[in-house]
Order: structure tokens, then C-alpha cells, then sequence
């Protein structure tokens, strides 16, 4: 209900199971992650969001599925995923291979050149 804008900060450091890759991928490819909320759960968080929905939302239908398309929404805009990784890890092109999301998904900020060797590996 508060709808503040948070950020998730990720390093490569704490990656201790590829697995969370696989969920940021897809979180990245399609701006959410199946499965993360029962059904009844989701919809209870989305109807607390009703009356901004009205609000903001000339369009606004009054079904479950609307109210939680508006609660994604909301997630979307006010979400942020912050992945720090080094080009030199050993492990950085077989990801970028493996979580396409992690390349296609982000906006890449590089903060310093790359060394030769990680621009030809990639």
C-alpha cells in the first residue's frame, strides 16, 4: 500500500546457487516471477490496491485479474534490480550465455574499461 520505490542490490559475490540467476532472468525477460505468491495470497495484496487502481486507471475493470495485473504493474515501476558483475569472473560469459535476461534485460553500466582478455571470452 505504501508504493515506495525500493532497490534490490545483487553482486556476483552472493551468488551461492545459480538458481537465483534463473529467477532473475526470468524476472528480467518478463517482469515477474511465477509462482512466488498463492493465488489467494495475490489476489488479497491486489484488491488492498483497489482504490489507487480506480484512481489511476480510467480503464479500471472491476475483476481479480485486473487487480492483479495493477499490483504487477505497480511491482514494476516501483522495483529495481541492481546486478553488480565483474567481466573478469571466469564465470561471467557462460552466464551471460545461460540468463539472457542478465545482457538483454538491463542497462549496462561499465564503470571501467575492460581488460582484453574479457572482451575476447565474451
Amino acid at each position: 500500500q505504501q508504493r515506495k520505490q525500493a532497490t534490490f542490490i545483487f553482486t556476483d559475490a552472493e551468488i551461492k546457487d545459480e538458481n537465483f540467476l534463473e529467477v532473475f532472468n526470468s524476472f528480467l525477460m518478463t517482469g515477474e516471477i511465477a509462482n512466488l505468491f498463492p493465488k489467494d495470497e495475490l489476489q488479497i495484496m491486489a484488491a488492498e490496491l483497489r482504490p489507487f487502481a480506480v484512481k489511476e486507471r480510467p480503464d479500471f475493470v472491476e475483476t481479480p485479474e485486473f487487480l492483479v495485473r495493477y499490483f504487477i504493474d505497480s511491482v514494476r515501476a516501483n522495483l529495481h534490480l541492481v546486478l553488480c558483475m565483474s567481466p573478469v569472473n571466469v564465470k561471467f560469459p557462460e552466464r551471460a550465455r545461460k540468463f539472457p535476461g542478465l545482457i538483454n534485460g538491463c542497462a549496462i553500466d561499465w564503470f571501467l574499461s575492460w581488460p582484453e582478455e574479457a572482451l575476447v571470452a565474451v
